[in-house]
């Protein structure tokens, strides 16, 4: 009798362990998941945002929302249209953003750039396969030979060899102390040999539009770009960041600049850039046909700024006053979500 109580408090003793062990591993897997769906459904959710058609306003809103960003300015319409133009959130000193709100903006300055070198090939100044040495004889004095091998195409297109990020932190009254900078060390490849994102090749077309022009970097851009656009407002007001990222303006003041078509040889010329990766012609990014571009600037004029044209001439600007965490990849997933919108839109639709 004494053996049959003792193998059932056994059992028992043995059955509350397995019992516990059972909610104990409960516990511990409930708890493992949590973990795991905590980390990974913020990416599933954005993965399925991206993958799904989303209003422009949708597109920017979202943007903002996910990367606490205060506010923002969107533009959409045609060339010579009245566009449709609307202020999301705050300023960064809390007032409420209006339509005609001034941003940096960063480096939205090169295709303004591309297109003054554009309108000097089309005048015979320079071709797109003259040398850099030739155009700017300062080139010559670089510690890289390979600076000879530099030809305009190849500062358009981002393969002049850089890597190393510009230099913000020097002063001048134009971009050539961070060129000058950048001519100390040697190139991180070969001209041609590669498709890298550099402010540095803009620099350098800034000071071929200054020297070529006879007038002077923003007189000619002025004269041969924006005015003729109606984009007077926009101005130069870093210079030292210049030509790849000085200019500013407001959204509508942008659109009326990227809202023209660009020349035709920028989008038939394409490369694969490597980060970010996707196309880029000559001073415009190429998405599914349409062209665009985006910037962002970090410091006292922290912003994010995209602009698309559509095939069908359909833009949009968005500017924020505020960068998301991956600028470079969140610009690739905004510029393809508006891709989508402009390419549906027609003249005279509302539909944003």
């Amino acid at each position: 009798m004494a053996d049959l109580l003792d193998h059932s408090a056994t059992a028992s003793v043995v059955s509350v362990r397995r019992l516990w062990l059972r909610r104990v591993t409960a516990v511990v897997v409930g708890f493992g998941l949590a973990v795991f769906y905590s980390a990974l459904w913020p990416r599933i959710a954005d993965a399925y945002f991206w993958s799904k058609p989303s209003a422009i306003h949708d597109v920017v809103k979202y943007v903002m929302d996910q990367n606490a960003i205060a506010g923002s300015v969107v533009v959409i319409g045609y060339e010579g249209e009245s566009p449709q133009i609307s202020a999301f959130g705050l300023t960064t000193d809390g007032r409420e953003m209006v339509p005609k709100e001034r941003f940096s903006l960063a480096s939205l300055s090169k295709p303004i750039t591309a297109a003054a070198v554009m309108r000097l090939i089309d005048e015979s100044a320079f071709s797109l396969d003259d040398r850099l040495v030739d155009l700017v004889p300062i080139a010559r004095t670089a510690r890289d030979q390979r600076y000879k091998e530099i030809t305009v195409r190849h500062l358009l297109q981002h393969s002049g060899g850089w890597t190393r990020p510009a230099n913000f932190g020097l002063t001048g009254d134009d971009c050539s102390p961070v060129a000058i900078e950048a001519m100390s060390y040697p190139l991180s490849f070969s001209p041609g040999e590669r498709y890298v994102y550099s402010n540095i090749g803009y620099c350098w077309l800034e000071l071929i539009v200054s020297s070529r022009s006879g007038s002077g970097y923003e007189a000619f851009v002025r004269k041969a770009v924006l005015d003729p656009a109606g984009a007077s407002e926009l101005k130069l007001e870093d210079r030292l960041l210049g030509g790849f990222g000085g200019w500013a303006g407001t959204a509508a003041d942008y659109f009326r600049f990227f809202s023209r078509p660009p020349k035709l040889a920028q989008a038939a010329s394409r490369a694969r850039l490597e980060d970010p990766a996707l196309d880029y012609g000559l001073g415009v990014a190429i998405i599914d046909e349409a062209t665009g571009h985006w910037g962002s600037l970090l410091g006292a004029k922290r912003v994010f700024t995209l602009a698309l044209r559509a095939p069908s001439g359909a833009t949009v600007v968005a500017l924020f006053n505020d960068y998301p965490r991956d600028a470079r990849a969140t610009a690739t997933k905004a510029l393809k979500a508006f891709r989508r919108v402009l390419e549906a839109r027609r003249p005279g639709s509302s539909s944003l």
